[in-house]
């Protein structure tokens, strides 16, 4: 009877153990939906709908994103070639024709500040003259589509 009982406390002994040594894990995931790809020019972007995976800003050359949700009021960047609808109101239409070069053209010949898109820089920096920099930076940007 005693071999009984320690066959008994041996085998609830070691039925345990791998209880004791297992250590708990948490996988790292995410739960996202939707979404999908957005391209325009050389540019490609894919994401989802929900929270993306918010964190650090990720970033290349000159470039940077940032995951997360979007903050309340962040304007969404104007293309800088897209001046014109083809109304000649310099109203722009979110795309890239014929009509915004015209028009920008037009712009810098007169010597509007309104072609005013670059100081030289190559950043989208106005500095409140009308110059070859300008004129290069929108050919630029319109080659490639914004």
């Amino acid at each position: 009877m005693a071999s009984n009982r320690l066959r008994l406390a041996a085998g609830l002994a070691f039925a345990f153990v791998p209880f004791a040594a297992a250590q708990p894990t948490i996988d790292w995931y995410t739960i996202d939906g939707g979404g999908g790809t957005s391209s325009g020019g050389l540019f490609t972007l894919s994401g989802t709908i929900g929270q993306p995976d918010a964190g650090a800003p990720m970033s290349g050359g000159s470039f940077t994103i940032v995951g997360g949700f979007w903050a309340a009021g962040s304007p969404i960047p104007a293309c800088v070639a897209d001046f014109d609808d083809g109304s000649g109101t310099g109203t722009p239409d979110s795309a890239v024709t014929i009509d915004d070069l015209l028009y920008y053209l037009t712009l810098f010949q007169s010597g509007s500040i309104a072609a005013d898109v670059d100081d030289g820089s190559g950043t989208n920096t106005q500095d409140s003259a009308v110059t070859i920099d300008d004129l290069l930076y929108f050919l630029q940007r319109f080659q490639d589509g914004c």
